[in-house]
């Protein structure tokens, strides 16, 4: 992800098979982190930045039009690392009420387990947004 500093951020599909609704038979969805670590460069940087302690923000739960749309860049591939992959994956569903739990496969979980993400069907749009109010960057509106 380019920033308006010139600098770039990175993320890591941890999953093409996650779900974000309850009914069977839904579509899988990406659930994907966002690093803290920037780099002037495209190149992809070192394990050491991409390791589930240095998220940006809680992983997300996204469709695949970031890359279809072309907005997303896939810079390699790596196998997953001890470290680079939290245990557990938790979404929250019902800010406002009486709040519910899920893991990235729509499991209920008992209470939130931290870094916890917002349950829903995201897209390149809602990771941005994400990424800015994280960053202090103002979101863009859609006009």
């Amino acid at each position: 992800m380019g920033l308006p500093d010139d600098t770039y951020l990175f993320g890591r599909v941890i999953s093409t098979a996650a779900r974000w609704t309850l009914a069977e038979g839904s579509e899988t969805t990406n659930l994907v982190y966002v690093f803290s670590h920037r780099s002037a460069s495209k190149a992809m940087p070192d394990r050491a930045h991409l390791r589930s302690d240095q998220l940006l923000i809680p992983p997300q739960l996204i469709n695949r039009l970031g890359w279809t749309r072309g907005y997303f860049e896939t810079v390699g591939h790596l196998a997953f690392a001890d470290g680079e992959v939290l245990p557990v994956h938790c979404f929250e569903q019902g800010s406002g009420r009486s709040p519910r739990w899920f893991d990235e496969h729509a499991n209920e979980l008992c209470e939130p387990v931290s870094p916890v993400g917002v349950w829903g069907g995201g897209n390149y749009k809602t990771l941005e947004d994400e990424v800015c109010r994280a960053l202090g960057i103002p979101v863009a509106t859609d006009e």
